[in-house]
C-alpha cells in the first residue's frame, strides 16, 4: 500500500500546488524524452520519457518539481530489457529570476522512488541531482528545456547509478 502511495503522491502534490488557493504560484507542466546511461560496465545506453509538474511562488528563484520517468535499457534479448519507473520529488533553483529572461539555468535535486522491471519488491529509494537550461519561447508561457541528472539508487547488495539527459517542452498551466 505505501508503495502505491509513493507513486501517486507526486500527482497529489501537483494538484495541491495548482489549486485555486495557490494564486501566488506559477505552475508548469512538461514532457520530453532523452537518453539514460546506466553506470555499469557492459550495459548499453537506453532511452527515457519524462512527465513533470513544476511550481514556484511568484518572483522566487526556488520551486519544486515532481516528475514521473520511464527508462528502458535494452538487454541481450527483448525479455532481458530493464524497465525503470521513477517518481522523484525535487527542489529547483532557477536563475536569473527575471521574468523577461529568454535563457534560464536551473539546478535540480531531490529524492526518488524507482521501480525496476515493474517489480514492487525491487523498489529502491534514491537521490538525484543535476542542472539544466531553458530557452523561453514567445511570450514566456512555453519553453524548451534540457537537463542532465545523476541518480543514485540505494540497492542491496550495491547501489546503482544512472545518468539521464532529457529534453522537451515546458508550458505554463497557471
Amino acid at each position: 500500500m505505501t508503495r502505491r502511495m509513493a507513486l501517486f503522491a507526486p500527482l497529489a502534490l501537483l494538484l495541491v500546488a495548482t489549486s485555486p488557493g495557490a494564486a501566488q504560484q506559477r505552475a508548469f507542466a512538461g514532457l520530453g524524452g532523452g537518453v539514460v546511461m546506466p553506470q555499469v560496465d557492459g550495459v548499453d545506453d537506453g532511452w527515457g520519457l519524462i512527465l513533470f509538474g513544476r511550481y514556484a511562488r511568484a518572483r522566487s528563484a526556488m520551486g519544486g518539481q515532481v516528475d514521473f520517468q520511464y527508462w528502458n535499457v535494452p538487454g541481450v534479448s527483448a525479455s532481458d530489457d530493464v524497465d525503470v519507473f521513477a517518481s522523484t520529488f525535487n527542489l529547483v533553483l532557477t536563475f536569473p529570476q527575471r521574468t523577461d529572461a529568454k535563457l534560464k539555468f536551473y539546478g535540480i535535486g531531490g529524492i526518488g522512488f524507482y521501480a525496476i522491471n515493474g517489480i514492487v519488491d525491487r523498489y529502491p529509494f534514491g537521490l538525484n541531482g543535476g542542472g539544466g537550461v531553458e530557452l523561453v519561447l514567445g511570450t514566456g508561457k512555453n519553453s524548451l528545456f534540457a537537463d542532465a541528472r545523476y541518480h543514485n539508487l540505494f540497492q542491496d547488495p550495491e547501489d546503482t547509478q544512472w545518468l539521464s539527459i532529457m529534453g522537451g517542452l515546458k508550458f505554463r498551466v497557471r
